[in-house]
């Protein structure tokens, strides 16, 4: 038997090319971190909405979100009417949009909250946005459809919304994704959760006794 010391290292004493190590290893060990609320944003949206997400892919570089109109979904309608919805454009699909979502749009605007009782009371006139399922995704998804409804136009269709809802949460996926794997990021990462290294750069992991 033989012992042998070893010196560790916080990640702002590594040397340049051992930070150069721990990061590459950041990158190639460590998943991304928010996918599931990612899904999450993304499964809510199309629980409300006329329409079903067929698939999805992306990283920083690239990516796809295909769907399709949901013949399942309830309009509350006769049966012409859901082929019709598709069709409408400008103030009578923000008619349409106010009088069946705006309850996922908009939640009525809390102005007492007690951190004793967790008792909270809601305007009955003022509005906020509306993030079902908490997380910040939910308002990028649903941007396209405030910005229509603040100004609508006679060419956007349903259909357009659609599309536009889900090309910004790809959008915003990819561009998480490449935050996460930055090294601004993984330098703060390692920092938050002090993080210890050998010299070369490779995480030290104490070992449990």
């Amino acid at each position: 038997m033989r012992t042998e010391e070893i010196t560790i290292y916080e990640y702002n004493e590594l040397s340049e090319e051992g930070k150069e190590k721990a990061i590459e290893w950041f990158r190639g060990n460590m998943d991304y971190f928010y996918e599931e609320d990612n899904r999450k944003t993304l499964s809510q949206f199309q629980e409300t909405y006329p329409i079903a997400v067929k698939d999805w892919q992306y990283d920083q570089w690239s990516g796809f979100v295909s769907f399709e109109k949901d013949s399942q979904y309830h309009y509350g309608w006769i049966d012409f009417e859901r082929i019709k919805i598709w069709n409408l454009k400008g103030i009578r699909l923000m008619k349409w949009i106010i009088n069946n979502l705006d309850h996922d749009l908009h939640t009525p605007k809390i102005y007492y909250h007690s951190s004793e009782s967790n008792k909270k009371r809601y305007s009955k006139l003022f509005l906020e946005k509306n993030l079902p399922t908490g997380y910040y995704l939910d308002y990028n998804i649903r941007y396209p459809l405030y910005e229509f409804l603040k100004n609508p136009d006679d060419k956007t269709t349903l259909y357009d919304l659609m599309k536009k809802c889900l090309d910004e949460w790809l959008k915003e996926c990819k561009e998480d994704v490449k935050s996460h794997y930055c090294e601004e990021y993984i330098k703060e990462f390692y920092e938050i959760n002090e993080y210890e290294f050998y010299e070369s750069g490779k995480p030290y992991f104490k070992k449990r006794s």
